[in-house]
């Protein structure tokens, strides 16, 4: 998706706030400087998402390095580990697994400090975990995932966020279950950017025990082509499955005309608007069926 006027004034208004939180004021002023020098320079066709690591370089060089998100993601992580095997006995009571892990895995995606800011709640995913086994998966569209899962020899599940990891290997196991012939990797981040999933927090959470999970190597907070290396463009394109899951994955691959199956929360304007729907619907759509607004 190119970069669009709100998702600049979203990553501007974001990276101002925390500026002035560091009670700097001429720091402050260096780096928004610098961050309007940024965005003048960002290519026309790139997605929001590669503007997140060159503001985050900028303001490093400005006001050091901080450990906020390491912290953040080891709670989260530590949150969803403390109820996993409730959530899996809850799957596997229920009368179809596979949606019923596919559903709490989308509403995990909730925990996206990214997006919501520090407005990310427990109580609200408490809740949205809590209801999720009543929400909407559009019909079709399963049908069409079940019956690739069967026909496919190799499914790529690209994570997003910390905690919410936890909910996707309890898909995963799921999936492995059911398929046990199809071959599973899992793709996250290259590097620490936000509170995105990493190799290390899939260590952490044990999903590198369940599946073979690669980093991207890529510093962006989705899975942007431009930035991949040969070796993950041929995982990603020898794919007959990829599930993708959050905005910034949407934002970096939509058009790349894949197999993907798109699995996030809207979350902002720019998403409620392009869909038509209010904050925090579920959404599970594919690359090649979906149309969306312009």
């Amino acid at each position: 998706m190119k970069l669009n006027p709100d998702c600049m004034k979203c990553q501007f208004d974001r990276q101002f706030r925390r500026a002035m939180e560091q009670n700097d004021p001429e720091k402050a002023r260096l780096f928004i400087k610098d961050m309007c020098r940024i965005i003048s320079e960002v290519e026309d066709d790139s997605p929001a998402p590669v503007l997140t690591p060159r503001f985050n370089e900028a303001f490093e060089r400005y006001f050091g390095k901080s450990d906020k998100y390491t912290v953040i993601k080891k709670r989260s992580n530590d949150y969803l580990l403390a109820r996993e095997d409730e959530l899996r006995r809850r799957i596997a009571g229920s009368g179809d697994p596979l949606k019923t892990a596919l559903k709490l895995a989308r509403v995990g995606n909730y925990i996206d400090y990214g997006a919501l800011g520090d407005n990310v709640s427990e109580d609200v995913l408490d809740a949205l975990i809590a209801e999720a086994e009543g929400d909407i998966v559009d019909e079709g569209e399963y049908e069409h995932f079940l019956r690739d899962l069967e026909n496919g020899e190799r499914l790529v599940y690209i994570t997003d966020n910390a905690g919410e990891i936890v909910l996707d290997k309890l898909l995963i196991e799921v999936i492995k279950k059911q398929y046990p012939d199809l071959t599973v990797t899992v793709l996250v981040r290259g590097y620490p950017i936000v509170n995105d999933a990493t190799v290390e927090d899939c260590e952490y959470v044990g999903l590198d025990r369940l599946v073979r999970c690669v980093g991207n190597g890529s510093h962006i907070a989705g899975t942007f082509f431009k930035d991949l290396d040969g070796e993950v463009k041929e995982l990603l394109n020898s794919a007959d499955v990829i599930v993708a899951k959050g905005q910034g994955n949407f934002e970096t691959m939509f058009g790349c005309m894949l197999n993907v199956y798109y699995v996030f929360l809207c979350k902002c304007q720019l998403f409620r608007s392009m869909f038509g729907v209010p904050q925090l619907t579920r959404m599970f759509v594919n690359e090649k069926r979906l149309k969306i607004k312009n």
